[in-house]
């Protein structure tokens, strides 16, 4: 389960955050302000937990794994999370002028709930 949560954490979580990574570099090389706020306020992480989420439901389904309620749970709050950040995106990425700390701030926590149900899936995807 370990080294499944692991390859999970390495190439669906830290791979697609790299561009964050690459906008605060930018941002700072160019004498921009490089915050939280200036890197996310677009809704950027939005779409990272989209994409976890996205792997982490494919991931149980795929290993026929059977654990009903812990899967309905886990994959609920998946689907919660996809649902939620796709909705917030299309608003954050439809307004003019966003308040960028309400966006930073509520990527930030569907993000982390959407990395635990995600994290969730993975672990009872391991076939028992």
């Amino acid at each position: 389960m370990l080294e499944r949560l692991t390859r999970w954490f390495i190439f669906s979580v830290l791979v697609t955050m790299v561009p964050l990574g690459f906008s605060f570099a930018r941002r700072a090389t160019e004498g921009q302000l490089a915050t939280l706020n200036a890197v996310i306020s677009h809704g950027e992480l939005l779409l990272i937990s989209v994409a976890t989420c996205a792997v982490a439901i494919g991931e149980l389904i795929a290993s026929g794994s059977r654990r009903s309620v812990l899967q309905v749970l886990a994959a609920g709050g998946c689907v919660i999370t996809l649902i939620s950040a796709s909705l917030y995106f299309a608003y954050v990425s439809s307004t003019t002028s966003p308040n960028a700390e309400v966006v930073t701030r509520t990527s930030v926590w569907i993000f982390a709930f959407g990395l635990l149900a995600s994290a969730f899936c993975i672990m009872l995807a391991e076939k028992q």
